[in-house]
């Protein structure tokens, strides 16, 4: 890599925390707090119960495939449906629909599949479960 494609991949930094900064002030990004974990350093993790739990595994085999790339996710989509992942979080049951690059889960109503009402991170959801009702 030469100098100048050094200070180049500096300056797409730069820019990229600069434009995550001001979606984050706009509310168009999470933003990241003391006890934010990002999804792909938890997926990471090995920190399990003894035994672990079904469910926990089940929760983390799923959000792996929701951090695959988007070509992927389309790819296997037909497949990924089959796997519905809920959690509760503030004290309601919510559908998992999407885990972001950024590092927050994307949570929706149970019956709802697609898109988020809250962004979250994924140390706040609660009683990981394969069903709205478990």
């Amino acid at each position: 890599m030469t100098h100048t494609s050094v200070d180049k991949a500096f300056e797409n930094l730069e820019m990229a925390v600069v434009n995550l900064s001001r979606a984050a002030r706009l509310g168009l990004a999470p933003v990241p707090d003391a006890e934010f974990t990002h999804v792909d350093n938890w997926l990471d993790t090995i920190c399990f119960g003894t035994p672990p739990s079904t469910n926990e595994v089940y929760a983390r085999f799923v959000l792996e495939l929701m951090r695959f790339p988007g070509w992927k996710l389309q790819l296997y989509k037909d497949i990924i449906e089959d796997f519905p992942l809920y959690c509760k979080w503030n004290g309601s049951v919510y559908r998992v629909t999407g885990a972001s690059a950024l590092g927050d889960v994307w949570l929706n109503f149970p019956n709802i599949a697609t898109s988020y009402q809250h962004r979250v991170s994924v140390t706040e959801c609660l009683e990981w479960a394969k069903s709205a009702n478990p």
